[in-house]
């Protein structure tokens, strides 16, 4: 979650609840995952660029870029990680990981935060338009 400096703050039980401060600056709701043993967490920038965090054998962080609005989601499928989010030019937009980061716009003109998952070889996302 965001802590009271507007950080991004991971908490996590081991024998007890631990927290640690990642830093950074975010708005919103984070979104999070864990694939092929690392924590993955996307998360908005107060200048709206799509940000994310993973964990190997510790934390790292970088700008995918872009112009957002809301909360992203994401997922991992298919040995590729996946992110959605609305841009601020109102279209849905599509982030993805196969050998380096890529994004398009698939279009539309959404009005709300999407949701997404991967099922039976297929991507789904839903969003209020």
């Amino acid at each position: 979650g965001r802590n009271a400096a507007g950080g991004l703050q991971h908490w996590w039980y081991d024998d007890g609840w631990k927290s640690s401060n990642l830093g950074g600056s975010i708005e919103g709701t984070p979104a999070a995952y864990f694939a092929d043993g690392q924590n993955h967490v996307y998360v908005r920038s107060p200048g709206g660029a799509l940000w994310h965090f993973w964990y190997d054998t510790s934390w790292h962080s970088a700008s995918l870029g872009g112009s957002i609005t809301g909360t992203p989601t994401a997922y991992y499928a298919a040995g590729q990680h996946h992110v959605y989010a609305r841009g601020s030019d109102g279209a849905l937009w599509h982030w993805w990981y196969a050998d380096g980061w890529h994004s398009t716009s698939l279009g539309g003109s959404i009005t709300d935060s999407p949701t997404a998952y991967y099922a039976a070889g297929q991507h789904h996302v839903y969003v209020r338009s």
